[in-house]
C-alpha cells in the first residue's frame, strides 16, 4: 500500500469528505487503496481561513485538535 503525506487542515479535511481532490505536481497511475498521512506541519494561514474553519468546526474539530505526524484516513474502493 501507498501513502502521501498531506499538510493539516487538508488531511482531515480530506478523511471528513470535506476537501475530494488533491492534485500534484507528477503523474501517478496508482489510485486506492491509499493512506493518508498528517505531516508534522500546519499550513496556520488556511487554518484561519473562515470556509475552513467553519467546515472542521462542522465535525466539532478546532485547529487545535488537528493531529499532526501521524495517519488520517486509509481511502479504499
Amino acid at each position: 500500500m501507498k501513502a502521501i503525506t498531506i499538510k493539516q487542515p487538508w488531511a482531515t479535511l480530506i478523511a471528513l469528505g470535506e476537501k475530494r481532490f488533491e492534485t500534484r505536481s507528477w503523474q501517478t497511475k496508482y489510485r486506492i487503496p491509499i493512506a493518508i498521512h498528517a505531516g508534522k506541519t500546519m499550513d496556520m494561514e488556511y487554518c484561519e481561513y473562515l470556509p475552513i474553519k467553519r467546515a472542521l468546526q462542522k465535525h466539532g474539530i478546532d485547529n487545535a485538535d488537528l493531529p499532526l505526524f501521524e495517519l488520517s484516513l486509509l481511502l479504499q474502493n
